[in-house]
Protein backbone atom coordinates (compact mmCIF):
# COMPACT_ATOMS: atom_id res chain seq x y z
CA UNK A 1 0.00 0.00 0.00
CA UNK A 2 1.32 3.44 -0.98
CA UNK A 3 0.46 4.95 2.39
CA UNK A 4 2.34 2.28 4.34
CA UNK A 5 5.70 0.59 4.34
CA UNK A 6 6.20 -2.91 5.69
CA UNK A 7 9.47 -4.04 7.25
CA UNK A 8 10.41 -7.60 8.15
CA UNK A 9 12.79 -9.03 10.72
CA UNK A 10 13.01 -11.01 13.93
CA UNK A 11 13.70 -10.39 17.60
CA UNK A 12 14.77 -12.83 20.27
CA UNK A 13 12.21 -13.59 22.95
CA UNK A 14 14.03 -11.50 25.56
CA UNK A 15 13.72 -8.44 23.35
CA UNK A 16 10.00 -9.08 22.82
CA UNK A 17 9.61 -9.36 26.58
CA UNK A 18 11.37 -6.04 27.12
CA UNK A 19 9.10 -4.38 24.56
CA UNK A 20 6.03 -5.71 26.36
CA UNK A 21 7.13 -4.93 29.90
CA UNK A 22 8.29 -1.43 29.04
CA UNK A 23 5.00 -0.74 27.28
CA UNK A 24 6.77 -0.12 23.96
CA UNK A 25 4.19 -2.34 22.26
CA UNK A 26 0.54 -2.53 23.34
CA UNK A 27 -2.83 -3.96 22.40
CA UNK A 28 -5.49 -1.89 20.62
CA UNK A 29 -8.77 -1.82 22.53
CA UNK A 30 -10.56 -4.18 20.16
CA UNK A 31 -8.19 -7.09 20.75
CA UNK A 32 -9.92 -9.95 22.50
CA UNK A 33 -8.82 -11.55 25.74
CA UNK A 34 -6.17 -14.22 26.09
CA UNK A 35 -7.84 -17.52 25.17
CA UNK A 36 -5.01 -20.05 25.21
CA UNK A 37 -4.90 -22.88 27.71
CA UNK A 38 -1.85 -23.89 29.72
CA UNK A 39 -1.32 -26.79 27.32
CA UNK A 40 -1.14 -24.42 24.36
CA UNK A 41 1.47 -22.32 26.13
CA UNK A 42 3.56 -25.45 26.75
CA UNK A 43 3.14 -26.58 23.13
CA UNK A 44 4.36 -23.19 21.89
CA UNK A 45 7.47 -23.52 24.05
CA UNK A 46 8.00 -27.00 22.60
CA UNK A 47 7.73 -25.56 19.09
CA UNK A 48 10.51 -23.12 19.90
CA UNK A 49 12.62 -25.81 21.54
CA UNK A 50 12.38 -28.17 18.57
CA UNK A 51 12.88 -25.46 15.95
CA UNK A 52 9.37 -25.66 14.52
CA UNK A 53 7.83 -22.79 12.57
CA UNK A 54 6.03 -20.18 14.66
CA UNK A 55 4.08 -17.55 12.69
CA UNK A 56 5.46 -14.00 12.86
CA UNK A 57 3.93 -11.18 14.85
CA UNK A 58 2.38 -8.17 13.11
CA UNK A 59 3.09 -4.80 14.73
CA UNK A 60 1.91 -1.46 13.40
CA UNK A 61 2.68 2.15 14.23
CA UNK A 62 -0.42 4.22 14.93
CA UNK A 63 -0.51 7.98 15.43
CA UNK A 64 -3.03 8.81 18.17
CA UNK A 65 -3.48 12.58 18.44
CA UNK A 66 0.07 12.99 17.15
CA UNK A 67 1.50 10.49 19.63
CA UNK A 68 3.28 7.49 18.10
CA UNK A 69 2.10 4.15 19.50
CA UNK A 70 2.99 0.60 18.49
CA UNK A 71 0.10 -1.83 18.38
CA UNK A 72 0.16 -5.61 18.29
CA UNK A 73 -2.11 -6.20 15.30
CA UNK A 74 -1.71 -9.97 15.25
CA UNK A 75 0.16 -12.32 17.57
CA UNK A 76 -0.98 -11.28 21.02
CA UNK A 77 -1.80 -14.90 21.94
CA UNK A 78 1.76 -15.98 21.14
CA UNK A 79 3.40 -13.02 22.86
CA UNK A 80 1.18 -13.44 25.91
CA UNK A 81 2.13 -17.12 26.03
CA UNK A 82 5.84 -16.24 25.87
CA UNK A 83 5.40 -13.73 28.69
CA UNK A 84 3.53 -16.22 30.88
CA UNK A 85 6.08 -18.97 30.20
CA UNK A 86 8.91 -16.58 31.06
CA UNK A 87 7.26 -15.67 34.36
CA UNK A 88 5.99 -19.22 34.96
CA UNK A 89 2.61 -17.78 35.87
CA UNK A 90 -0.89 -18.24 34.46
CA UNK A 91 -4.05 -16.17 35.04
CA UNK A 92 -6.20 -17.97 37.57
CA UNK A 93 -9.94 -18.01 38.17
CA UNK A 94 -9.78 -14.53 39.60
CA UNK A 95 -9.42 -13.29 36.05
CA UNK A 96 -11.94 -15.67 34.50
CA UNK A 97 -15.20 -14.36 33.15
CA UNK A 98 -18.21 -16.42 34.07
CA UNK A 99 -20.27 -17.84 31.24
CA UNK A 100 -21.16 -14.30 30.18
CA UNK A 101 -17.83 -14.26 28.39
CA UNK A 102 -19.56 -15.85 25.44
CA UNK A 103 -21.97 -13.91 23.25
CA UNK A 104 -25.53 -15.18 22.89
CA UNK A 105 -26.54 -16.23 19.39
CA UNK A 106 -29.98 -16.50 17.82
CA UNK A 107 -30.44 -20.19 18.53
CA UNK A 108 -32.15 -21.52 21.63
CA UNK A 109 -31.41 -25.11 20.66
CA UNK A 110 -29.32 -26.50 23.50
CA UNK A 111 -28.27 -29.64 21.67
CA UNK A 112 -24.51 -30.17 21.63
CA UNK A 113 -23.04 -29.23 18.26
CA UNK A 114 -19.72 -29.93 16.66
CA UNK A 115 -18.69 -26.36 17.39
CA UNK A 116 -18.74 -27.10 21.12
CA UNK A 117 -15.54 -29.10 20.71
CA UNK A 118 -13.69 -25.92 19.78
CA UNK A 119 -14.84 -23.81 22.72
CA UNK A 120 -12.03 -22.36 24.78
CA UNK A 121 -11.69 -21.17 28.34
CA UNK A 122 -11.93 -17.42 27.87
CA UNK A 123 -10.44 -15.34 30.66
CA UNK A 124 -10.95 -11.68 31.28
CA UNK A 125 -7.19 -11.24 31.00
CA UNK A 126 -4.79 -9.61 28.56
CA UNK A 127 -1.06 -8.95 28.77
CA UNK A 128 -2.01 -5.36 29.60
CA UNK A 129 -2.78 -6.63 33.12
CA UNK A 130 0.92 -7.32 33.63
CA UNK A 131 1.92 -4.10 31.88
CA UNK A 132 -0.32 -2.26 34.31
CA UNK A 133 1.39 -3.58 37.45
CA UNK A 134 4.96 -3.47 36.13
CA UNK A 135 5.98 0.17 35.91
CA UNK A 136 9.59 -0.51 34.93
CA UNK A 137 11.31 -3.57 33.58
CA UNK A 138 12.60 -5.66 36.51
CA UNK A 139 14.21 -9.04 36.89
CA UNK A 140 12.06 -12.11 36.34
CA UNK A 141 11.69 -13.01 40.00
CA UNK A 142 10.76 -9.46 40.94
CA UNK A 143 7.89 -9.49 38.46
CA UNK A 144 6.77 -12.93 39.62
CA UNK A 145 6.36 -11.57 43.14
CA UNK A 146 3.81 -9.07 41.82
CA UNK A 147 1.63 -11.78 40.28
CA UNK A 148 0.01 -13.24 43.34
CA UNK A 149 -2.81 -15.63 44.14
CA UNK A 150 -5.73 -15.75 43.76
CA UNK A 151 -5.29 -13.98 40.43
CA UNK A 152 -2.34 -16.02 39.20
CA UNK A 153 -1.15 -19.56 39.68
CA UNK A 154 2.19 -21.17 38.93
CA UNK A 155 2.58 -22.46 35.39
CA UNK A 156 4.01 -25.96 35.50
CA UNK A 157 6.47 -26.30 32.62
CA UNK A 158 8.09 -29.64 31.70
CA UNK A 159 11.51 -28.09 32.18
CA UNK A 160 12.96 -24.83 33.40
CA UNK A 161 13.38 -22.22 30.66
CA UNK A 162 16.54 -20.23 31.27
CA UNK A 163 17.38 -16.71 30.15
CA UNK A 164 19.70 -18.35 27.62
CA UNK A 165 16.68 -20.05 26.01
CA UNK A 166 14.82 -16.74 25.68
CA UNK A 167 17.99 -15.04 24.40
CA UNK A 168 18.63 -17.58 21.63
CA UNK A 169 15.03 -18.14 20.50
CA UNK A 170 13.46 -15.82 17.93
CA UNK A 171 10.05 -14.76 16.62
CA UNK A 172 9.77 -12.98 13.30
CA UNK A 173 7.77 -9.84 12.73
CA UNK A 174 6.12 -7.71 10.09
CA UNK A 175 6.28 -4.05 11.06
CA UNK A 176 3.85 -1.67 9.38
CA UNK A 177 4.87 1.97 9.25
CA UNK A 178 2.43 4.58 7.87
CA UNK A 179 3.82 7.31 5.65
CA UNK A 180 1.42 9.89 7.04
CA UNK A 181 -0.36 10.62 10.30
CA UNK A 182 -3.91 10.10 8.99
CA UNK A 183 -5.62 8.37 11.93
CA UNK A 184 -8.73 7.39 9.96
CA UNK A 185 -6.77 5.67 7.18
CA UNK A 186 -4.60 3.91 9.75
CA UNK A 187 -7.63 2.59 11.61
CA UNK A 188 -9.24 1.33 8.40
CA UNK A 189 -6.08 -0.47 7.39
CA UNK A 190 -5.35 -2.07 10.76
CA UNK A 191 -8.97 -3.04 11.25
CA UNK A 192 -9.00 -4.81 7.88
CA UNK A 193 -5.77 -6.64 8.74
CA UNK A 194 -7.18 -7.82 12.06
CA UNK A 195 -10.35 -9.12 10.42
CA UNK A 196 -8.59 -10.92 7.60
CA UNK A 197 -5.57 -12.59 9.25
CA UNK A 198 -5.97 -15.82 11.09
CA UNK A 199 -2.42 -17.00 11.55
CA UNK A 200 -2.77 -17.77 15.25
CA UNK A 201 -4.90 -20.85 14.69
CA UNK A 202 -7.64 -19.70 17.09
CA UNK A 203 -10.69 -18.68 15.06
CA UNK A 204 -12.36 -15.44 16.09
CA UNK A 205 -16.05 -15.39 16.87
CA UNK A 206 -18.08 -12.97 14.69
CA UNK A 207 -18.50 -10.64 17.67
CA UNK A 208 -14.76 -10.61 18.42
CA UNK A 209 -14.01 -9.84 14.80
CA UNK A 210 -16.68 -7.13 14.75
CA UNK A 211 -15.02 -5.35 17.70
CA UNK A 212 -12.33 -4.09 15.35
CA UNK A 213 -15.05 -2.23 13.42
CA UNK A 214 -16.12 -0.36 16.55
CA UNK A 215 -12.55 0.91 16.74
CA UNK A 216 -13.05 2.75 13.42
CA UNK A 217 -14.81 5.42 15.47
CA UNK A 218 -13.72 4.97 19.07
CA UNK A 219 -16.36 7.47 20.18
CA UNK A 220 -19.03 4.90 19.34
CA UNK A 221 -17.50 1.87 21.04
CA UNK A 222 -19.65 2.48 24.12
CA UNK A 223 -22.72 2.69 21.88
CA UNK A 224 -22.25 -0.63 20.11
CA UNK A 225 -20.90 -2.46 23.14
CA UNK A 226 -21.89 -0.61 26.31
CA UNK A 227 -20.41 -1.87 29.56
CA UNK A 228 -23.89 -2.08 31.07
CA UNK A 229 -24.88 -4.71 28.50
CA UNK A 230 -22.40 -7.13 30.08
CA UNK A 231 -25.01 -7.66 32.78
CA UNK A 232 -27.70 -8.61 30.27
CA UNK A 233 -27.35 -12.33 29.70
CA UNK A 234 -29.25 -14.92 27.70
CA UNK A 235 -28.93 -18.47 28.98
CA UNK A 236 -25.66 -17.41 30.69
CA UNK A 237 -24.30 -15.79 27.51
CA UNK A 238 -23.72 -12.05 27.22
CA UNK A 239 -26.25 -10.31 24.99
CA UNK A 240 -25.13 -9.10 21.56
CA UNK A 241 -26.36 -5.54 22.00
CA UNK A 242 -25.38 -4.44 18.48
CA UNK A 243 -27.83 -6.99 17.05
CA UNK A 244 -30.71 -5.20 18.77
CA UNK A 245 -29.46 -1.77 17.75
CA UNK A 246 -29.30 -2.79 14.09
CA UNK A 247 -32.67 -4.54 13.79
CA UNK A 248 -34.53 -1.80 15.67
CA UNK A 249 -32.73 0.90 13.66
CA UNK A 250 -34.14 -0.52 10.42
CA UNK A 251 -37.58 -0.75 11.99
CA UNK A 252 -37.18 2.91 13.01
CA UNK A 253 -36.33 3.85 9.44
CA UNK A 254 -39.47 2.15 8.13
CA UNK A 255 -41.53 3.74 10.90
CA UNK A 256 -40.29 7.25 10.09
CA UNK A 257 -40.73 6.84 6.35
CA UNK A 258 -44.15 5.17 6.36
CA UNK A 259 -46.65 7.33 4.46
CA UNK A 260 -49.92 5.75 5.56
CA UNK A 261 -48.92 4.65 9.02
CA UNK A 262 -48.32 1.08 7.92
CA UNK A 263 -44.94 -0.17 9.07
CA UNK A 264 -43.42 -2.70 6.72
CA UNK A 265 -41.87 -4.64 9.57
CA UNK A 266 -42.04 -7.86 7.53
CA UNK A 267 -39.18 -6.58 5.34
CA UNK A 268 -36.72 -5.91 8.19
CA UNK A 269 -33.42 -7.73 7.56
CA UNK A 270 -34.77 -8.89 4.22
CA UNK A 271 -32.59 -11.61 2.72
CA UNK A 272 -30.56 -12.14 5.91
CA UNK A 273 -30.51 -14.91 8.47
CA UNK A 274 -29.26 -17.51 5.99
CA UNK A 275 -25.95 -19.29 5.47
CA UNK A 276 -25.31 -17.13 2.41
CA UNK A 277 -26.19 -13.87 4.18
CA UNK A 278 -25.93 -14.37 7.95
CA UNK A 279 -27.17 -11.85 10.48
CA UNK A 280 -23.56 -10.95 11.22
CA UNK A 281 -23.22 -9.37 7.78
CA UNK A 282 -26.36 -7.33 8.47
CA UNK A 283 -25.01 -6.10 11.81
CA UNK A 284 -21.65 -5.23 10.23
CA UNK A 285 -23.44 -3.13 7.59
CA UNK A 286 -25.15 -1.21 10.39
CA UNK A 287 -21.82 -0.59 12.14
CA UNK A 288 -20.15 0.54 8.91
CA UNK A 289 -23.11 2.87 8.31
CA UNK A 290 -22.91 4.44 11.77
CA UNK A 291 -19.15 5.04 11.68
CA UNK A 292 -19.44 6.61 8.22
CA UNK A 293 -17.60 3.93 6.25
CA UNK A 294 -20.48 2.73 4.06
CA UNK A 295 -23.75 4.59 3.88
CA UNK A 296 -26.88 2.47 3.67
CA UNK A 297 -30.44 3.45 2.81
CA UNK A 298 -31.60 0.64 5.09
CA UNK A 299 -31.11 2.91 8.09
CA UNK A 300 -31.57 6.58 8.89
CA UNK A 301 -28.35 8.56 9.00
CA UNK A 302 -26.67 8.55 12.38
CA UNK A 303 -27.35 12.28 12.62
CA UNK A 304 -31.08 11.60 12.18
CA UNK A 305 -31.02 9.02 14.96
CA UNK A 306 -28.90 10.93 17.48
CA UNK A 307 -27.69 14.47 18.02
CA UNK A 308 -24.19 13.35 18.97
CA UNK A 309 -22.03 10.32 19.71
CA UNK A 310 -22.14 11.20 23.39
CA UNK A 311 -25.94 11.21 23.37
CA UNK A 312 -25.97 7.79 21.74
CA UNK A 313 -23.60 6.31 24.33
CA UNK A 314 -25.48 7.85 27.26
CA UNK A 315 -28.85 6.71 25.93
CA UNK A 316 -27.91 3.03 25.79
CA UNK A 317 -26.97 3.20 29.47
CA UNK A 318 -30.44 4.57 30.21
CA UNK A 319 -31.96 1.61 28.38
CA UNK A 320 -29.98 -0.86 30.48
CA UNK A 321 -31.01 0.89 33.69
CA UNK A 322 -34.66 0.95 32.64
CA UNK A 323 -34.65 -2.76 31.80
CA UNK A 324 -33.65 -3.52 35.38
CA UNK A 325 -36.48 -1.35 36.70
CA UNK A 326 -39.02 -3.05 34.47
CA UNK A 327 -38.29 -6.67 35.35
CA UNK A 328 -35.84 -6.50 38.30
CA UNK A 329 -33.58 -8.91 36.46
CA UNK A 330 -31.36 -8.74 33.39
CA UNK A 331 -30.99 -12.48 32.92
CA UNK A 332 -33.09 -14.24 30.29
CA UNK A 333 -33.59 -17.97 29.76
CA UNK A 334 -33.78 -17.63 25.98
CA UNK A 335 -33.38 -15.19 23.14
CA UNK A 336 -37.16 -15.24 22.71
CA UNK A 337 -37.61 -13.68 26.15
CA UNK A 338 -34.81 -11.17 25.58
CA UNK A 339 -36.19 -10.07 22.21
CA UNK A 340 -39.64 -9.34 23.61
CA UNK A 341 -38.17 -7.23 26.40
CA UNK A 342 -35.43 -5.43 24.46
CA UNK A 343 -36.81 -4.65 20.99
CA UNK A 344 -39.66 -2.42 22.15
CA UNK A 345 -37.63 -0.86 24.94
CA UNK A 346 -34.84 0.12 22.56
CA UNK A 347 -37.26 1.43 19.94
CA UNK A 348 -39.30 3.69 22.18
CA UNK A 349 -36.67 4.76 24.71
CA UNK A 350 -33.42 4.84 22.74
CA UNK A 351 -34.56 5.87 19.27
CA UNK A 352 -37.90 7.62 19.89
CA UNK A 353 -36.91 9.19 23.26
CA UNK A 354 -40.29 8.38 24.81
CA UNK A 355 -41.03 7.77 28.48
CA UNK A 356 -43.07 5.01 30.06
CA UNK A 357 -45.71 5.00 32.78
CA UNK A 358 -43.94 3.17 35.60
CA UNK A 359 -47.29 2.25 37.15
CA UNK A 360 -47.89 0.01 34.14
CA UNK A 361 -44.66 -2.01 34.36
CA UNK A 362 -46.48 -4.91 36.04
CA UNK A 363 -49.03 -4.96 33.24
CA UNK A 364 -46.22 -4.97 30.66
CA UNK A 365 -44.56 -7.92 32.38
CA UNK A 366 -47.85 -9.82 32.40
CA UNK A 367 -48.50 -9.14 28.72
CA UNK A 368 -44.99 -10.13 27.66
CA UNK A 369 -44.96 -13.24 29.85
CA UNK A 370 -48.28 -14.38 28.40
CA UNK A 371 -47.07 -13.91 24.83
CA UNK A 372 -43.74 -15.66 25.50
CA UNK A 373 -45.53 -18.58 27.16
CA UNK A 374 -47.85 -18.96 24.18
CA UNK A 375 -45.00 -18.96 21.67
CA UNK A 376 -42.95 -21.50 23.59
CA UNK A 377 -45.75 -24.04 23.27
CA UNK A 378 -44.54 -24.47 19.70
CA UNK A 379 -41.49 -26.75 19.84
CA UNK A 380 -40.61 -25.98 16.21
CA UNK A 381 -40.50 -22.27 17.04
CA UNK A 382 -38.08 -22.84 19.89
CA UNK A 383 -35.92 -24.98 17.64
CA UNK A 384 -35.42 -22.15 15.13
CA UNK A 385 -36.15 -18.84 16.86
CA UNK A 386 -33.59 -17.13 14.61
CA UNK A 387 -35.71 -17.56 11.47
CA UNK A 388 -36.02 -14.04 10.13
CA UNK A 389 -39.82 -14.12 10.06
CA UNK A 390 -39.94 -15.01 13.74
CA UNK A 391 -37.42 -12.31 14.66
CA UNK A 392 -39.56 -9.73 12.82
CA UNK A 393 -42.66 -10.96 14.61
CA UNK A 394 -41.02 -10.54 18.02
CA UNK A 395 -39.76 -7.10 17.02
CA UNK A 396 -43.18 -5.86 15.96
CA UNK A 397 -45.08 -7.37 18.89
CA UNK A 398 -42.55 -6.03 21.40
CA UNK A 399 -42.92 -2.52 20.00
CA UNK A 400 -46.71 -2.83 20.21
CA UNK A 401 -46.58 -4.05 23.83
CA UNK A 402 -44.38 -1.17 24.96
CA UNK A 403 -46.61 1.30 23.11
CA UNK A 404 -49.41 0.52 25.58
CA UNK A 405 -47.41 1.92 28.51
CA UNK A 406 -46.16 5.13 26.90
CA UNK A 407 -46.71 8.41 28.71
CA UNK A 408 -48.98 10.61 26.60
Amino acid sequence: MDNFKVYYGEYNLLHWLKLILRGDIELPSYQRNFVWTEDKVIKLMDSFKFGLFVPPVVVGTYFDNGQERHYIIDGQQRLSAVLLAYLKKFPNKGFELDDKGQMADDNDDNDVSAEDDDKVDIRNWKLTEIQRVVKNYKDREGIRQLLKAPYYKDLELPEDLTDDFFDKTFIGFSYIKPNQQDEIKQKRYYSSIFRNINVSGQILSPQESRSSLYWLDSRLEKFFKPACSDNIVIDNNRVDFARYLALVAEFLCKYKRSNNGEILYFTVAKGYGTRVKPYEEYIENFVYHCVGERESTTFLTFGEMFQSNEEAANSVNEVCDLLLKIRNNTKFVSIIDADYYLFGLIFWKLYMERDFDKALFDKLNEDLAERIKEIKKDAAYQKRPSAVGRVRERLYESVCCYKTILVD
